[in-house]
């Protein structure tokens, strides 16, 4: 009996070791399997990157299957998420994932991960300040970051950046600043530059390329949003003024004829035959073959039409471009200030120059007042700089909320102070809604900014 007892036993305790060891087989197999997957999820998901970064697709790409190792298999995809452009602009954000596919122990497994990576193309608007080169365009001087100046964007330059600074002064900026050179002149070691670089400085970073033209906006600006032609653009210039928000009109001139700047001549001006109400474009894009004066004021006293920009535009012109008077979003305040909430945006793309008006009517230093402008600003040939600054009387200020980028960088105040010409004072504050919604078709800078993996 006991032999039978003890034979049943042992019988048992065999099958329970039997019934054990095949589960931890199971388990062991299970855990093989999820860290090959490990591996070949991460796997799909970086050549996913490499592939998708040079070759954004355009919608929902079907995921893409590879033989990886033995029982397992690779793949990737990538699509647009958010919520999509407005226009078309660049800003849309896209999402790669990475899928993997692994089956161990005779297929008796199979897992199947994913990961996603988001990034955005960045563009131009992505900094308060770029520079091709820090040179006067007309004189070829090196132009100097003064004690007073103070940057609260992220600055590039693909020049090096001249430096006036002691001991414990000089100027300041408080976001990450890259140079394309080896060091600032003179040598960052001869300055506290960390009072300087706030958010550190980075020498040697990858150069940021100058476009020639504004080609996205070049080939969406349609009907009355394409202004005059290349033919008669070396003749032609043009005078653009917003009204009720979302409405501009233009007015059409020889080269060589004077515009009325006032605002009210309605003989002449933006009430004379012809001058037709035009819409902002659902698009986003206006084009200008020609030189383009340009302005969108507000607070006007008596003219309750004169409302700034309400909407999402970017302006092109072929050839320079005035700011007139002061060019307002709808939602900023009257000091010109933007709030985050506000969904209106503005770029102004000068093929060529992008000049401040020297008929802008702001009062003259030290008086206050100050020309406003709302608004990303690239200048493709040229510089951001004052018209005709020897002629130009001394103004108070100029103050932009907003972008700036140019090929060289301009100047902005000639002379000593109370005694020269263009702005005594240049505030330059960063629109911090452009780094993650600029204006429709602003200028890529060709490299991508990185949101997540998860």
């Amino acid at each position: 009996m006991w032999a039978v007892v003890m034979s049943l036993c042992i019988i048992l305790v065999g099958a329970a070791y039997l019934i054990l060891s095949a589960q931890f087989h199971k388990l062991y197999s299970w855990d093989l399997a999820r860290i090959e997957n490990i591996y070949t999820t991460n796997s799909g998901l970086k050549i996913g990157v490499i592939n998708f970064r040079d070759n954004r697709p355009s919608g929902i790409r079907g995921t893409f299957w590879d033989d990886y190792f033995a029982t397992s298999r690779y793949g990737y995809g990538a699509a647009p998420i958010g919520g999509g452009s407005r226009g078309l602009a660049s800003w849309v954000n896209y999402v790669i994932w990475g899928v993997g596919n692994t089956a161990s122990a005779g297929g008796e497994f199979a897992w199947l991960d994913s990961v996603s990576y988001g990034f955005g193309a960045e563009t131009f608007a992505d900094y308060l300040w770029i520079t091709n080169s820090e040179h006067d365009m007309t004189t070829g001087n090196a132009l100097y970051w003064w004690q007073t100046d103070t940057l609260d964007g992220r600055v590039h330059s693909n020049d090096t950046l001249f430096i006036t600074a002691g001991q414990s002064y000089g100027p300041v900026f408080y976001k990450k600043v890259t140079s394309c050179q080896d060091d600032t002149k003179p040598p960052r070691n001869t300055y506290n530059y960390n009072l300087v670089f706030r958010g550190g400085f980075f020498p040697r970073s990858t150069r940021i390329v100058f476009p020639d033209q504004a080609d996205s906006v070049r080939r969406y600006a349609r009907g009355e949003c394409l202004i005059g032609s290349q033919a008669t653009a070396p003749n032609k210039q043009y005078y653009i003024r917003f009204f009720d928000g979302n409405t501009f009109r233009v007015l059409e001139r020889n080269r060589g004829q004077a515009f009325d700047t006032t605002y009210n001549v309605p003989g002449q001006g933006w009430q004379a035959p012809g001058v037709t109400i035009r819409r902002l474009p659902a698009n986003g894009a206006i084009f200008v073959y020609g030189k383009l004066y340009i302005d969108a004021p507000k607070n006007v006293p008596g003219r309750s039409d004169l409302m700034g920009i309400n909407g999402r535009v970017t302006i092109a012109s072929s050839d320079t471009m005035i700011i007139q008077r002061n060019v307002f979003l709808a939602c900023s305040d009257t000091a010109g200030r933007i709030p985050l909430s506000c969904d209106d945006a503005l770029g102004l793309i000068s093929e060529n120059w992008l000049l401040m008006s020297r008929f802008c009517g702001v009062p003259v230093y030290p008086n206050r007042g100050a020309l406003i402008v709302n608004a990303a600003i690239a200048t493709l040939r040229g510089s951001m700089s004052v018209e005709n600054i020897d002629l130009a009387p001394e103004f108070n200020s100029l103050f932009i909320h907003g972008s700036i980028a140019q090929l060289y960088r301009g100047i902005i105040h000639r002379g000593s102070l109370g005694n020269g010409h263009g702005f005594a004072q240049k505030d330059y504050i960063y629109d911090q809604r452009l780094a993650l919604n600029p204006p429709p078709h602003f200028i890529p800078t060709g490299t991508y900014k990185e949101y997540y993996v998860e």
